[in-house]
């Protein structure tokens, strides 16, 4: 299948090559269903002994998603990278990112169904006894992309979202990543009012840029047209209402009388839908629905995995240590030995975060002169369309004016 993919140019990555050949799809695909577990199309059906739908997407998507997310890049600390995959389902594509990522890197799943969470939890362990050690480190949360606490959360270098998201989720998921840190995701696109049939998706890259001049910079990247299944958004979602009360505005903001009859039959139609919100008012209200705890992603603890602990890490923790034996500072008045064992072994992935590192001069540079030339290139194109207009209006009034002179000369 590896081989396919690059001759059709799918794959374009060596390393993303090497990851397909690795990771054997028919692992994570439904029982029964081994001989199209390599042809390049989704695989959907339902599964009686684990008791879930398993879906897997096309593998030429999943290699457009690897590729963008640029997971065999080495960070600036010379780290790996920490990968969160929310809605990660079957688990096929978090075993094709540990294969990319190695061993020793913060791997965490999301997914809201219990028995699939359960069934892509035991298949990963399988795998990571053999072919892909890198997966003994995966861990997954049964939970909702929508609970995940973004506040209390360890921030994550590369984000996937495994189903379909609304636009506006990618702000919300975009607090889970760090600077410099990208997201791939299927997103619908932005348009309102939203019909309650969906709108069209797309697979794109959102970047985030190291803050400068006190906000963060974002770059939105459109990959290629897809089609995934939506995530399964919380009761009452503020971004998710689908419970049918815009539908009739939808309807009518296209809909388009050509008749009196026609203009009749809206008039009872809107009387009819203000006496059902009368009605609907004067019932007593739905009870609302009742709120789902957060989830705190917390990775490893630093005494159950240090070696998925990064550079940052180590080095905050040889300044405690430095620090610790000054008399002066608070921290002396406890040996060291208690606070390695009842303070520094209970830290999680994330809780020592490392400062970003400054710019440097030809960095900054780099950056002025993208932003020089994308200012060049908005002028030109308002330019172009504000003289477009000025002549256009000219035109116009030479056109009246002749038109009046002339006008003016056949009178006399």
């Amino acid at each position: 299948m590896a081989r396919r993919l690059v001759a059709r140019g799918a794959v374009s990555t060596p390393a993303v090559a090497a990851a397909f050949a690795r990771v054997d799809r028919a692992a994570f695909a439904p029982a029964g269903h081994d001989d199209r577990a390599f042809d390049d199309a989704p695989l959907r059906a339902a599964e009686a002994a684990s008791g879930c739908v398993v879906h897997l997407s096309a593998p030429s998507i999943y290699a457009a998603a690897l590729e963008a997310l640029g997971l065999d890049e080495v960070s600036r600390w010379r780290r790996q990278l920490s990968f969160l995959n929310l809605g990660s389902g079957s688990g096929y594509l978090s075993a094709l990112a540990a294969a990319l990522l190695g061993e020793g890197c913060v791997h965490v799943c999301v997914e809201l169904d219990a028995a699939l969470a359960a069934r892509s939890r035991a298949t990963l362990a399988a795998l990571g006894r053999g072919p892909v050690p890198a997966l003994r480190d995966v861990q997954v949360v049964c939970a909702s992309a929508f609970d995940v606490d973004l506040d209390l959360s360890m921030k994550f270098d590369r984000i996937y979202v495994g189903a379909g998201a609304r636009h506006g989720d990618a702000r919300r998921f975009g607090r889970l990543f760090k600077p410099d840190g990208r997201l791939v995701g299927p997103f619908e696109d932005d348009f309102e009012p939203r019909p309650p049939w969906g709108l069209p998706q797309a697979l794109l890259r959102v970047t985030r840029l190291h803050a400068l001049e006190g906000f963060d910079e974002f770059e939105l990247d459109d990959l290629l047209p897809v089609q995934f299944s939506n995530l399964v958004r919380p009761a009452g979602d503020d971004d998710g209402d689908d419970d049918g009360d815009d539908d009739g505005e939808y309807a009518y903001a296209y809909a388009d009388s050509d008749s009196e009859e026609e203009d009749e039959d809206e008039e009872e139609a809107a009387a009819a839908d203000a006496a059902d919100d009368v009605t609907r008012d004067a019932a007593a209200p739905a009870p609302a629905p009742a709120p789902r705890p957060a989830v705190r992603l917390v990775g490893p603890r630093w005494r159950d995995a240090p070696h998925l602990f990064g550079a940052e890490f180590h080095v905050a923790l040889a300044t405690l240590r430095r620090a610790a034996g000054r008399q002066r500072l608070p921290v002396a008045r406890v040996p060291w030995h208690v606070v390695a064992e009842h303070v520094v072994s209970f830290l999680g992935h994330g809780d020592v975060a490392a400062a970003p590192p400054q710019p440097s001069p030809a960095a900054l540079a780099a950056i002025a002169q993208v932003r020089a030339s994308r200012f060049r290139a908005f002028v030109a194109r308002s330019a172009g369309a504000a003289v477009n207009g000025i002549m256009g209006t000219l035109g116009h009034r030479t056109n009246r004016y002749h038109d009046s002179d002339h006008d003016g000369s056949d009178s006399e």
